[in-house]
């Protein structure tokens, strides 16, 4: 039997990275139909819990199986309370902030570090089924950022912008296709691949 996969975002970007390392899985995988209306207010703690929050929203709205994310982001030698955390793209910590907004005050606090720091993104996973069964996993990333803006954004990931490739030294927001599906399949797309496999028990 051929599994059916939705993945929960309506994020393109997200949509494509998630798919181009599960292609091989032999899953059906989709995003969000475009009528899918539901209110979900990512208000936990941690990224695991709002990326619990939304497979399980999805999952009962439609009645399939969800595979949600969130992310939480935390740089090395930065006070507790000044982490970012969950609030990646919310300047304010009340609403989401434009690319622009974003990246000047990320640019600052990176130059208040010490121009060039490293940091940690939490990338969380949850599955959820039809039959409330949940799965999850985080994965950790480190991550080195600098306060010099790159060249492109890449929609959906605005941070890429002032982050380096450990490997070519380019900002990621500037790396080809190729490029970021290899950083994003060495980084990330190998976990999810296993536990998307243990998930259905795929050998």
């Amino acid at each position: 039997m051929k599994h059916e996969l939705i993945i929960g975002t309506k994020n393109q970007t997200k949509i494509s990275q998630i798919k181009s390392v599960l292609e091989y899985l032999n899953i059906d995988i989709f995003g969000l139909p475009i009528n899918t209306n539901v209110n979900i207010i990512e208000n936990g703690n941690t990224a695991q819990e709002n990326a619990r929050k939304k497979a399980k929203k999805y999952s009962e709205y439609l009645n399939k199986t969800v595979l949600s994310t969130d992310n939480a982001l935390y740089f090395n030698n930065l006070e507790k309370k000044y982490q970012p955390g969950v609030h990646v793209k919310r300047v304010d910590k009340v609403v989401d902030s434009s690319n622009n907004e974003l990246l000047e005050y990320y640019q600052d606090l990176i130059t208040k570090l010490g121009n060039n720091i490293e940091g940690c993104w939490e990338f969380a996973i949850c599955i959820a089924s039809p039959n409330r069964e949940i799965k999850e996993h985080t994965i950790k990333l480190n991550r080195i950022f600098t306060n010099s803006r790159g060249n492109n954004i890449i929609v959906g990931y605005p941070l890429e912008s002032l982050q380096i490739d450990p490997k070519s030294k380019k900002h990621i927001s500037d790396m080809n296709k190729s490029e970021l599906h290899a950083l994003w399949k060495d980084d990330i797309g190998l976990s999810l691949q296993k536990f998307v496999k243990d998930y259905f028990n795929i050998l």
